[in-house]
């Protein structure tokens, strides 16, 4: 059997340095699947959810389901868009809001 291994490609989209609650988003597209992470960590973080970090996450979202919903062809497209449309703080919840509102497959973590 041929096996064709995929390429992962990776960014970051969103990066602070918040001494009491640094955020950090990230997109990581690896064998056909979308991981969509947000990482909070700081002494907020402790105080707000009882540790010193809290992580979402969206992952098995079908790439092509995800290029078609964006527009895009490739994922060199659809990597230039996740940095175009979502680089900021609130990255996370209107991206979730976007996957939703597409209907599409996937699953998250919070925690």
């Amino acid at each position: 059997m041929n096996t064709v291994k995929q390429k992962t490609v990776s960014a970051t989209l969103y990066e602070d340095n918040n001494p009491n609650a640094a955020r950090s988003i990230r997109v990581e597209i690896k064998d056909g699947l979308v991981t969509f992470e947000q990482q909070d960590i700081g002494s907020l973080c402790n105080e707000m959810c009882g540790d010193s970090d809290y992580e979402r996450v969206i992952s098995d979202l079908p790439v092509g389901q995800l290029r078609y919903a964006m527009g895009v062809k490739t994922d060199k497209e659809l990597i230039a868009v996740l940095k175009r449309d979502y680089s900021t703080s609130d990255a996370f919840g209107r991206f979730s809001g976007f996957i939703y509102d597409n209907h599409l497959k996937y699953s998250i973590y919070c925690g």
